[in-house]
């Protein structure tokens, strides 16, 4: 067949055939390279991981781990593992190395022991994104910070000091629970009403008064009240960031954490600034005979005694452990465990029979 008989479309088609062809081939080399720049990597992080006698665990896929072994529920995959393998599993999530404890003796032996060896460890984005200075739980064990936690011991988590906040707690609970008898045969969302109860009792243990009283004295709309900031910082920490387990790919902030961070930590820093300015000009007020009557007070003396300018980006990330830590894992233990007992009716009964024998309750 000559060209003039060849129909024009099929020289097109011909053409671009012959087209895709040539780039194939071009990109071939390339696709050689990075095979064998896999393999090598795959090869020398194996040799690495050997020397250092992990623990067993399931292979590995290259650039996710095993991240493809998590389901949507994470704590039961995790769980179904350590069945097969061992207490102790060696895990990559992505490119971070993880060790997964499934027994409570290994936990101990690790958190306890050798926890000092297992200390060092990098900020997730939105942590370090959302505070200037560490806080408390994601701190290097060096001396300042060895400093925050016995001055958190002593003065506020002392057996003493717990003591000395009873009548606070009860009274909470008692407004926890008339709300709940308001809402009469009406559904209650228990999450909001524990996280409120929870909230007012860390607040008054540290800064001597409720989140109402301090979101009344404040210039903020309600979108930017601590306890919405709050809120919405645990959810955002919460959420699973790739840029943490991948981190070459955190220059792109594929889920938008970065981002949302730094307009957060700019809300949740205006917020802690005007509440530890108030305390200030109070104590400049009362004068030098005020005694730490709260939290804030002691934390506020024992840096301006170090610092010549108090620096509030310094307190601010260890009031936020403060409050993230005493009122959302305690409002969900209980929520969650509210919801066990109503799964069990039996159990149910066992628990109220029990409040009957040994509470005695004057009345709400």
């Amino acid at each position: 067949m000559d060209e003039q008989s060849v129909p024009s479309n099929t020289k097109i088609s011909l053409l671009s055939a012959s087209m895709s062809d040539s780039s194939a081939l071009q990109l071939l080399p390339f696709l050689a390279a990075f095979l064998v720049l896999w393999i090598l990597s795959l090869a020398f992080l194996t040799k690495r991981y050997s020397r250092l006698r992990l623990p067993p665990g399931p292979p590995a896929l290259p650039i996710l781990g095993h991240l493809h072994k998590l389901s949507l529920d994470p704590h039961k995959s995790l769980q179904s593992l350590s069945r097969t393998y061992d207490p102790l599993m060696f895990l990559k999530f992505g490119s971070i190395p993880v060790n997964v404890v499934s027994s409570p003796e290994m936990a101990k032996n690790i958190l306890q022991k050798h926890d000092q060896n297992f200390a060092w460890r990098s900020p997730p984005v939105v942590q370090r994104v959302l505070h200037k200075y560490p806080s408390i739980a994601l701190s290097q064990p060096d001396p300042a910070w060895r400093s925050i936690r016995e001055t958190c011991a002593t003065q506020l988590f002392a057996p003493t000091k717990i003591k000395s906040f009873q009548p606070i707690i009860f009274e909470e609970i008692r407004s926890m629970l008339r709300s709940i008898d308001a809402d009469g045969q009406q559904k209650s969302c228990a999450r909001s009403k524990l996280h409120a109860a929870s909230s007012n009792i860390i607040s008054r243990m540290t800064l001597g008064k409720n989140l109402q009283m301090n979101e009344s004295n404040s210039t903020a709309n309600a979108s930017s009240h601590l306890t919405n900031l709050l809120v919405e910082s645990i959810e955002l920490s919460s959420i699973f960031n790739v840029s943490d387990w991948v981190p070459w790919l955190a220059r792109m902030d594929l889920q938008g954490c970065e981002r949302k961070s730094k307009v957060l930590g700019g809300k949740l820093q205006k917020v802690w600034t005007e509440i530890i300015d108030e305390r200030r000009q109070y104590r400049n007020i009362i004068g030098p005979e005020r005694k730490n009557t709260d939290f804030l007070d002691i934390l506020i003396s024992a840096f301006e005694a170090k610092d010549s300018v108090l620096e509030y980006e310094k307190i601010t990330p260890i009031l936020y452990d403060i409050f993230a830590g005493g009122t959302d894992t305690s409002s969900i233990t209980v929520e969650w465990a509210l919801a066990e007992l109503i799964s069990h009716p039996s159990k149910m009964k066992r628990v109220q029979d029990e409040i009957d024998e040994v509470v005695v309750t004057p009345g709400l």
